[in-house]
């Protein structure tokens, strides 16, 4: 657990943090991930505080009621081979946290993650789809999403040319599960604290207001939004380690 304890964001920084949750919500209903890509790098920058517990537990909560809404479509076949690498990468990422000390190797390592997920995302790969890429990528997930809260880059590149009516619910049954496994694992090395509950109480109507936005709206995505995304996750990544490093 890092050292110094955790303090209570300021009214202003919540404010800002409601508002990055209600729009990586949006995110997430709209694609059946992102969320973390969105919100991650972003609550991080305002405070540390936000990452990777309290994202994780709003994150959860966001990809299993899109799930839900969409129950009938997801592939549940594919989501337990995902899961079994999932959970795989969640021991390594724990073990990982469980030696880190300071803030500043945190956010330095935070950082480095949400970089390689950005890469990841514009490099254009494409892997078949089948129980060993399932599993391999949902390794990388795991463990890239317990650190961060960033899980879906190594998803999407097997998703990425999938039908979106059964892609979306797949993906967000995997991420709301996954991300409740990844929150028992921080639990087990001691990186949940009652402030990370209190902290997800307060996000969870944004969360909820973003989901009903974009489909009240019927809002899509476009290749435009996604690099917008993806330009503002790297910034953020460069910014963080710069601050982990200082």
């Amino acid at each position: 657990m890092i050292e110094g304890g955790l303090a209570w964001p300021s009214g202003l920084i919540l404010l800002a943090a409601m508002g990055i949750v209600f729009l990586a919500s949006g995110v997430q209903a709209i694609i059946g991930m992102g969320y973390g890509l969105t919100a991650a790098p972003l609550l991080a920058l305002l405070d540390p505080v936000f990452v990777p517990a309290t994202t994780l537990m709003v994150g959860a909560v966001s990809g299993l009621y899109v799930a839900f809404g969409e129950r009938t479509k997801i592939r549940w076949s594919e989501v337990g081979f995902g899961m079994v690498g999932r959970v795989t990468g969640i021991v390594i990422a724990s073990v990982l946290l469980a030696g880190i000390q300071d803030t500043s190797a945190f956010l330095t390592l935070f950082g480095l993650c949400v970089g390689a997920g950005v890469l990841l995302s514009l490099a254009g790969w494409r892997m078949e789809k089948n129980s060993n890429t399932l599993f391999s990528m949902g390794t990388v997930s795991g463990a890239m999403g317990t650190v961060t809260g960033v899980g879906a880059p190594p998803m999407a590149v097997i998703y990425q040319d999938s039908k979106p009516d059964f892609a979306r619910p797949t993906l967000a049954a995997f991420f709301g599960i996954g991300c409740v496994a990844s929150v028992a694992g921080l639990a087990v090395i001691g990186w949940i604290q009652l402030l990370h509950g209190w902290l997800f109480l307060c996000l969870l109507p944004a969360m909820f207001a973003g989901t009903w936005a974009a489909r009240a709206f019927r809002i899509s995505s476009t290749g435009h939004y996604r690099l917008a995304l993806l330009l503002i996750s790297g910034v953020a990544s460069v910014m963080l380690i710069v601050k982990g490093l200082a």
